[in-house]
């Protein structure tokens, strides 16, 4: 049976008795797409330093899961795999290649790059699932160094994509016009979000709660504490001005992460007392019931492909406001976005839906039924198909010795 390797940049986290946590977005239900057309998954990454604690463990989603091998590889620094420098990364991702028959990189990123360099030297098939636009990535987000970056990187990701053979994309058209992929290449558009079958009895009780006299008003956002780039600040900077009118405003943080960082950028807007860090929880019914907790969902990012977290909040009709970032246009409509950075048009944004019960409810009800186009069954056939397709490709290449 072939031998697929899965590769990203992504930093996986060790348990105390050798378990696999993730940092974010890799839980262990997303192996079971895979899993569904090879009988076995190495998933090859970066790991953390430190051992995670039992108590950290629970803060964490478990990544670990059966017919799934972890290797890890030094961080692949951006100017080294320029130069395509001998260094320890590419060393470890071309031995990989080599003891696998396919290779399926996740880009952005540059152990997806170098592992796809390996597969095409190698004469291996290689699939690319793009899950964010890296011009974005690094030019919205960054100082100098990353602005001189993110053309390199941006047209890095479009000669593999051109070259690409099998391409999924997480965006229904944004992705796809900046990375198209060649003439004749087998592309589907896929979310990778995960979401059961909508209940309309959570719009009901969304709906029920967007009335009356409110004690408080309360602003979410699923982010994860590590860099700047899901506009967190944003939301500080826009809460200095919207506290003014709503004195018992909350706004509540929901990832992983260093805090005190966060804490000290809070004190600097003043609003250190408006923000609550809530940790991590399993990904779910816990978080689906944080969200409903939540009265408007706010996500300022300065980068993305096509927001899991946005698509999770809207499933439990929450109104929302977010940047008009990559394929966020795809969820929302102009009213409710805002440019990246812009803390005023965020607070405006905000200071309208809480002033105006009708407006929540109108919005919630949309982004509800937006958010139904992206259900679990619905997504998973064409998931399914795209990498059976992959699949049947890969058995051929290892038929004829490939």
């Amino acid at each position: 049976m072939p031998k697929v390797l899965f590769v990203h940049d992504h930093v996986f986290l060790l348990g105390t008795e050798g378990n696999v946590y993730s940092s974010g977005c890799f839980p262990r239900s997303v192996w079971s797409r895979y899993l569904a057309a090879f009988p076995s998954l190495t998933v090859l990454g970066r790991v953390g330093t430190d051992a995670l604690t039992p108590d950290d463990q629970e803060r964490f989603p478990l990544s670990s899961a059966e017919g799934v091998t972890f290797v890890f590889s030094e961080s692949a620094s951006k100017f080294t795999s320029l130069l395509y420098l001998n260094n320890a990364a590419r060393v470890t991702v071309r031995e990989q290649v080599a003891r696998h028959d396919a290779v399926i990189a996740r880009l952005s990123s540059e152990l997806g790059l170098l592992a796809v360099r390996e597969a095409i030297l190698q004469g291996k098939p290689w699939a690319v699932e793009l899950v964010d636009c890296p011009w974005d990535s690094y030019w919205n987000y960054g100082g100098v160094k990353a602005k001189v970056y993110a053309p390199l990187m941006a047209a890095r990701v479009r000669r593999v994509m051109k070259r690409s053979t099998h391409a999924l994309y997480v965006t229904k058209e944004f992705l796809q016009r900046r990375y198209p992929c060649g003439p004749g290449a087998t592309a589907v558009s896929c979310s990778n979000v995960e979401i059961p079958q909508l209940d309309t009895r959570v719009l009901r009780a969304r709906e029920g709660d967007a009335g009356g006299a409110r004690e408080r008003l309360v602003l979410g956002q699923i982010a994860s504490l590590k860099g700047r780039f899901k506009g967190i600040q944003t939301v500080m900077e826009a809460l200095s001005t919207l506290r003014m009118e709503f004195p018992t405003v909350e706004y509540h943080i929901l990832g992983g992460g260093e805090r005190e960082p966060w804490v000290e950028e809070a004190r600097r807007w003043g609003v250190e007392d408006l923000c609550y860090f809530d940790g991590v929880l399993p990904s779910g019914d816990a978080v689906y019931q944080w969200l409903d907790s939540v009265d408007v969902y706010v996500h300022p990012s300065f980068k993305e492909g096509l927001p899991r977290a946005l698509i999770e909040a809207m499933s439990r009709g929450c109104p929302a406001v977010a940047s008009n970032v990559a394929g966020t246009p795809e969820l929302l409509p102009e009213s409710s976005m805002v440019r990246p950075g812009d803390a005023d048009g965020l607070a405006q944004k905000i200071r309208n839906l809480a002033c105006d019960r009708q407006r929540r409810v109108a919005e919630g009800r949309r982004n509800f039924f937006t958010a139904g186009e992206y259900t679990s069954d619905k997504l998973s056939r064409k998931r399914t198909k795209f990498w059976e397709d992959f699949r049947s490709v890969v058995v051929s290449s290892v038929a004829q010795g490939g």
